[in-house]
């Protein structure tokens, strides 16, 4: 049976929303936002896998490839209470450990 050709026209604006309805969640699966400022680097659809297992979310896995220093400063601070016979690391020490890698880290490279 064939539509007539009013109807055809009618047709259009609702398949063509439905289309764009279908499109938005789509798109915001593969980028659900801008990332933030340091990442910036990594935007486009060619640097997913930088930061996400295929198929997966963001993995830890691959934070700690490019933050490395971040997880040997978690560890240092955690050996130090652990030494100190503590049960709690602060976020100051934690950021007081970092400091003092990426200073030492400086050292050996300049």
């Amino acid at each position: 049976m064939r539509l007539g050709y009013g109807i055809q026209w009618c047709l259009l604006p609702a398949v063509a929303l439905l289309m764009a309805a279908i499109a938005v969640p789509a798109v915001a699966q593969l980028s659900p936002g801008d990332l933030a400022r340091p990442h910036a680097g990594l935007e486009g659809m060619a640097n997913c896998v930088s930061c996400h297992e295929l198929g997966e979310g963001p993995s830890d896995r691959l934070c700690l490839d490019c933050h490395a220093e971040i997880d040997q400063a978690c560890r240092d601070a955690i050996k130090n209470a652990i030494l100190s016979e503590r049960t709690k690391v602060n976020a100051s020490e934690l950021l007081c450990t970092l400091k003092e890698r990426r200073e030492v880290h400086k050292g050996l490279r300049g």
